[in-house]
């Protein structure tokens, strides 16, 4: 029918936005984030018209990163990425909206204005790390872990190894070994921002040595 034709075509477009916004982290110009933001803004269209609040924040989110990644005055994606937000609250989807939260700390980190991305990565990581989370997201979790201490580095590199230190002990508790090595290779980052040079390296050699019993060579590459 034609509700089924048009969760199809909103999904199609989504897609399309999703493969030109990596085309643009990638290096691509103006030109393909016009287009991911006109497939987001399609995307955006359709799923308001089907009361899609899923489809509607995940396009809200493609349409924000298009105007970042086309030049755009920031405020005017940063609304975008704040009504997402707010939907992503209404769906009650926690790693949607830590996702969300990390993307804009990311890009506020992009701009050089890392310290004003530090609440939304505390508050993403946060999200993640109730006790009623999502436990199947440790990826996530560590991944938003490292935009957390990118950007609390910039502004107190001690509290950057906190944050980071709570996060490794975390991270044994529950994730696999693959995600205690990142998180080990954040941690030893922190370190060195906070010129304890000797830590960092001996905790570069624990994720080493992890991703030596792995046999994940990029993994290592990283710990060198």
């Amino acid at each position: 029918g034609e509700t089924g034709d048009a969760r199809m075509q909103g999904a199609a477009s989504l897609q399309a936005s999703n493969a030109l916004i990596r085309q643009c982290d990638l290096g691509a110009g103006p030109d393909a984030a016009g287009r991911a933001a006109r497939f987001a803004e399609e995307a955006l269209r359709l799923a308001r018209a089907l009361e899609d609040q899923t489809l509607e924040a995940k396009a809200l989110h493609n349409l924000s990163v298009a105007r970042w990644h086309s030049g755009a005055p920031f405020a005017e994606g940063l609304a975008l990425a704040e009504e997402a937000l707010r939907l992503w609250r209404v769906v009650g989807s926690a790693s949607f909206e830590a996702s969300e939260l990390r993307s804009v700390a990311d890009w506020h980190r992009r701009r050089d204005t890392p310290e004003l991305g530090v609440p939304f990565a505390r508050r993403a990581l946060e999200l993640l790390q109730r006790e009623d989370g999502p436990h199947n997201a440790w990826g996530l979790e560590v991944g938003v872990l490292q935009t957390a201490v990118l950007a609390q580095v910039a502004v107190d590199p001690a509290e950057a190894v906190k944050l980071a230190e709570a996060g490794v002990a975390r991270v044994r508790g529950g994730a696999d070994a693959t995600q205690e090595a990142q998180a080990l290779r954040i941690l030893a980052g922190a370190y060195l921002q906070h010129e304890d040079v000797e830590r960092a390296r001996r905790t570069a050699a624990q994720a080493l040595a992890i991703c030596r019993r792995l046999g994940d060579r990029d993994g290592e590459r990283e710990c060198l």
